[in-house]
C-alpha cells in the first residue's frame, strides 16, 4: 500500500470510530420531546389535567390543547393524564411511563380515548352550543 493509501485508511478509521462513539447532537432525550395533544370533539366542556399537580386546562366544544414535557413548567415523564367533565365524571385516567411515544387524546360525547397520534376520526363532530358546525377546526 502506498503512503497516501495508508494515510487515507487511517483517516477513515478515525472518522468511523468518532462517529460510532459520539451521540447524535440533534437527538434530544425522548422525555424532552414527548407531547400530548388533546382534542375535544364533544359539545360538552372537557377538563384536562396532564400531569399530577398541573393546572387544569378547560376545553370547550371543538377546542384543543398541546402539552410538551420539559416546556412551560411541564415535568419530564412519567405523567398521569386525567380528563373529566365539569360534573366530575372521569372520562380518561391514564399513566404515561418514561419512554412512551407521544400521545393524542380524543374526547367524544361518550368518553375519551388515548392513541399514538395520526390516523383519522370517523363521523362528523358535534354541533356546539354557540352554533359552530362540526367541520370547524380544532385549535390549541
Amino acid at each position: 500500500m502506498t503512503r497516501v493509501g495508508v494515510v487515507m485508511t487511517i483517516g477513515l478509521l478515525l472518522a468511523a470510530c468518532e462517529s460510532a462513539t459520539a451521540p447524535p447532537a440533534s437527538s434530544p432525550p425522548l422525555t424532552q420531546t414527548w407531547t400530548l395533544n388533546v382534542q375535544n370533539r364533544s359539545a360538552e366542556v372537557a377538563i384536562v389535567t396532564p400531569w399530577a399537580g398541573a393546572p387544569e386546562t378547560v376545553l370547550g366544544c371543538l377546542q384543543g390543547a398541546h402539552f410538551q414535557a420539559g416546556r412551560n413548567g411541564a415535568p419530564p415523564l412519567p405523567w398521569h393524564v386525567v380528563v373529566r367533565r365539569s360534573d366530575g365524571r372521569v372520562l380518561l385516567n391514564r399513566n404515561i411511563p418514561v419512554g412512551s411515544p407521544p400521545r393524542e387524546v380524543i374526547v367524544e360525547p361518550e368518553g375519551a380515548f388515548m392513541r399514538v397520534p395520526g390516523g383519522s376520526l370517523s363521523g362528523g363532530g358535534p354541533i356546539c352550543p354557540n352554533g359552530t358546525a362540526s367541520g370547524a377546526r380544532l385549535t390549541g
